[in-house]
């Protein structure tokens, strides 16, 4: 991992991404982004895409009834062993 730039946070929380990381990364105004925490002080910024609600995964998904939710399938199959 590589240290991009340092920056404060203002007196509302907010952090401003510097121009040349906006601009490599493709973000623009209204962008979503994703905020995970990655262990105890790591925090992770990604542009947003869809995950698995119960454990976070990227990969395997089915949306939930058209709610814009989405499962894995780990999940997905954990949950019906446990209705068997």
């Amino acid at each position: 991992m590589k240290l991009f730039a340092v920056r404060k946070i203002d007196e509302l929380g907010r952090l401003v991404l510097p121009t040349q990381l906006r601009k490599q990364l493709g973000l623009k105004a209204n962008t979503s982004l994703d905020i995970w925490l990655d262990g105890e002080e790591q925090v992770v910024l990604r542009k947003s895409a869809p995950y698995c609600i119960i454990c976070g995964e990227l990969n395997g998904l089915s949306e939930i009834a058209g709610t814009g939710r989405f499962i894995c399938a780990g999940c997905k199959n954990s949950i019906q062993e446990m209705n068997d």
